[in-house]
């Protein structure tokens, strides 16, 4: 039999909270109008059955087992606070809607592959280590916000801080705390989807916030920003502005345009679509061979090089795609090896995606020299790599030939990076000459700005 109920005054629900379960059947009519406290405690669940709007009612999940809120009903509630022994949990099994605020006291708020509603107005308060939203299961927790020209706005509090002179409009935006994997590569477990009513040439600077718990392993003194348009499906690194491992915080410039971001590390990027992938040494040289299952997408490839799997050189220049996913790739190493190898993609989209890491012992001969930067302005640094510990001679010569700097430096054996101050002087054509025992093994010319 159906019960309908009709209620003014706080008796309707202190009397129904004395049971294990509290179940609301559809077309229970409740209205409210004072403040109402609702105690789910000791494992109590609520059952929701109607479509109910009451911004005056707190519930307040408690005690040491899980709650659960269920039904078939859309239910909007004032406030939601999360006080339950460590590690409990209050867990969805049917959408809210927030019309306030979500305060965390201790244990979480376990999403359980459904939405959280925020209303404009509502934020999520005193998230923390022990007492915050998770979802592993997947599921967000969403608000839906006009942005006009925002200046280091936090929406909901949710933890995505953003600022632009543009307008996007109305935008939805959601969290998540699935992790993204593809390949060799992941994420942390948080990411965010912004769908603005405008989203071009926003210009837009974010900063993504974390806890340490949502890591996933990753190194987070490593995080950059990724962002991926479509869902997550692919994804290119953003770089970073910033990074603050005491605030956990990571943000960046520049934004185009506002869709999915997360964080990853730049050593463990979230890969390209590959079908093979395989390095192996051929006299001593290193030779990577690939396959890809979407050349049509794909606008070109390159290879990269580190001796540490941190600092990246490109040593191809552009190679391009053939129309057969069966179309094995092939690039050797002529230079000096390095021990680490990665694939990096360019699609037509404009979008930058990495191989997992590749990892050789080729054993190469001679030295590799390069200039990090060129132009250079005040301080010239240059990328040596080297089989064996030697002494190398420096000189830094102007555009009229004179030797204005001269320098004897040690090196080991492996990799290192050498800064050179460069002399007051005129801008214009320089050049290093490097030598080794009296003879020249390298020279090049680099503009002075």
């Amino acid at each position: 039999m159906k019960t309908i109920i009709s209620c003014f005054i706080p008796v309707c629900l202190a009397v129904a909270v004395k049971a294990q379960q509290i179940k609301i059947t559809a077309g229970t009519s409740l209205r409210t109008s004072k403040q109402l406290q609702l105690v789910l405690s000791q494992g109590m669940d609520l059952e929701n059955n109607a479509d109910l709007q009451l911004p005056t009612l707190q519930v307040l999940a408690s005690g040491t087992a899980d709650s659960r809120i269920s039904g078939t009903g859309m239910l909007t509630i004032g406030q939601l606070q999360i006080n339950k022994q460590a590690g409990s949990k209050l867990i969805l099994e049917k959408d809210c809607s927030i019309a306030g605020e979500v305060n965390f006291v201790e244990g979480f708020l376990d999403l359980n592959d459904h939405t959280l509603h925020l209303q404009p107005n509502a934020i999520l308060k005193n998230e923390q280590a022990g007492s915050r939203i998770i979802g592993n299961n997947g599921g967000t927790v969403q608000i839906t916000i006009n942005l006009e020209q925002p200046s280091n706005l936090n929406p909901g509090n949710l933890g995505l801080i953003i600022s632009t002179a543009a307008e996007p409009g109305i935008t939805v935006i959601r969290r998540s705390h699935q992790v993204f994997r593809n390949g060799g590569g992941s994420s942390i477990n948080r990411s965010y989807e912004l769908s603005p009513e405008n989203n071009t040439g926003l210009n837009a600077s974010i900063t993504m916030q974390y806890f340490d718990e949502e890591l996933n392993g990753l190194n987070e003194s490593l995080l950059e920003l990724y962002q991926s348009p479509n869902n997550g499906k692919s994804w290119y690194a953003r770089g970073l502005r910033e990074r603050n491992i005491s605030t956990n915080e990571v943000s960046a410039d520049l934004i185009a345009s506002l869709n999915t971001f997360t964080l990853s590390t730049i050593n463990n990027p979230l890969p390209i679509k590959l079908s093979s992938i395989s390095i192996s040494c051929n006299s001593n040289q290193p030779t990577i061979k690939w396959k890809t299952v979407n050349p049509q997408d794909v606008q070109s490839f390159r290879i990269q090089k580190s001796i540490n799997g941190i600092q990246w050189e490109t040593v191809t220049g552009n190679i391009h795609p053939q129309p057969s996913s069966q179309h094995e790739y092939s690039y050797t190493d002529q230079q000096l090896p390095a021990k680490y190898y990665r694939i990096q993609s360019l699609e037509h989209n404009g979008e930058i995606s990495y191989s997992a890491q590749l990892r050789t012992d080729c054993k190469g001969k001679g030295n590799s020299f390069s200039l990090l930067l060129n132009p250079v302005k005040e301080t010239l640094q240059l990328n040596i790599t080297a089989n064996d510990p030697k002494q190398l001679g420096l000189q830094i010569i102007d555009p009229q030939g004179r030797i204005i700097r001269k320098i004897s430096v040690e090196i080991q054996s492996g990799h290192s990076i050498q800064s050179i101050p460069l002399p007051a002087g005129a801008n214009g054509l320089y050049h290093i000459r490097i030598t080794e025992k009296g003879e020249t093994v390298w020279t090049k010319t680099f503009l002075k700005v």
